[in-house]
């Protein structure tokens, strides 16, 4: 087994996910997670939007953040690209709204 360095930022210090091996939150190439303990931990997160909106600003295209899977992430974030237009992403209206709607509507845990 191979260990994983990982460096965080002081809002990722903050998250539920460091008491997690990181490998959890990056299924195998052409796997997908489906509902697991990793989303269902975001859920109680305290910085669950702060990563939502990084995985998006960011483009992510792994791993679980914010709660959501990689597709889900992909869908919002073109979803996101056509409403701006060519304006910048970090720090919009927009990518506040899409991150609020996306945290309230998500399943109770």
């Amino acid at each position: 087994m191979t260990t994983v360095r990982v460096e965080r930022t002081d809002w990722q210090r903050r998250g539920h996910c460091v008491k997690i091996d990181p490998m959890a939150f990056a299924p195998a190439r052409g796997e997908t997670n489906g509902p697991s303990v990793t989303t269902e931990l975001c859920r109680t997160c305290p910085v669950q939007s702060t990563c939502l909106g990084w995985a998006l600003v960011t483009d992510v295209a792994y791993g679980i953040y914010g709660g959501l899977e990689p597709a889900a992430r992909q869908r919002l974030h073109a979803e996101l690209i056509r409403e701006l237009d060519g304006r910048q992403m970090a720090g919009s209206a927009e990518l506040a709204a899409v991150v609020r709607a996306t945290i309230n509507t998500a399943p109770a845990a």
